[in-house]
């Protein structure tokens, strides 16, 4: 009787052991992965420099400083689809902010730059990950969301923005309801 309670324990003792390993040999196939293609020196600060200052041009609408950190073919992908442009769009909608908004600022944010070989991203990286905060100033209601952007570098400018937020973060403080969705089955 001692044995057959205990053999369910050992089966799933044994499963559980064999799930961690698979875990931790997938982890370190990742990590060799990263190895094969990304490398972290001494410039890697740069990339996440002009990153860094780039966005603290977006905030400060300095439009100008904005400019000489976009490579002559910048482009800006997100969040969505329809986001995507050029500088010139990017500072439009930077400056419609900047008319809709008050207290525009970083909360935080965390830069890292790094360089690829892989096939699809080879080049120089930055990123941030950080929180913003803004108030609408048609409400007074202040907005605090985190972003995430993915920067390509060349010759020191930005040539490639991805931007990720959610822009759901925005419906209730600028005076809009938010209501909740039923779905009913088979309709």
């Amino acid at each position: 009787m001692k044995t057959t309670c205990r053999l369910p324990i050992v089966i799933a003792f044994f499963v559980a052991s064999l799930s961690f390993v698979s875990c931790q040999k997938q982890e370190e196939q990742a990590k060799e992965g990263i190895k094969k293609y990304v490398t972290i020196t001494d410039s890697a600060d740069i990339y996440a420099k002009v990153l860094t200052d780039f966005v603290g041009a977006l905030t400060a609408a300095d439009w100008e400083k904005t400019r000489s950190l976009a490579a002559s073919n910048f482009k800006s992908y997100g969040p969505a689809m329809a986001d995507s442009s050029g500088i010139d769009s990017l500072i439009a909608g930077w400056q419609r902010n900047h008319a809709l908004y008050s207290n525009i600022k970083l909360v935080s944010a965390v830069p890292m730059g790094f360089s690829s070989t892989a096939p699809r991203t080879t080049g120089n990286w930055g990123f941030q990950w950080g929180v913003y905060s803004m108030t609408y100033k048609a409400t007074g209601k202040t907005i605090t969301f985190p972003y995430h952007l993915t920067a390509r570098v060349e010759n020191g400018k930005i040539q490639r923005l991805g931007n990720y937020w959610d822009r759901s973060q925005f419906i209730g403080p600028m005076g809009n309801k938010v209501v909740k969705a039923e779905l009913s089955a088979g309709k």
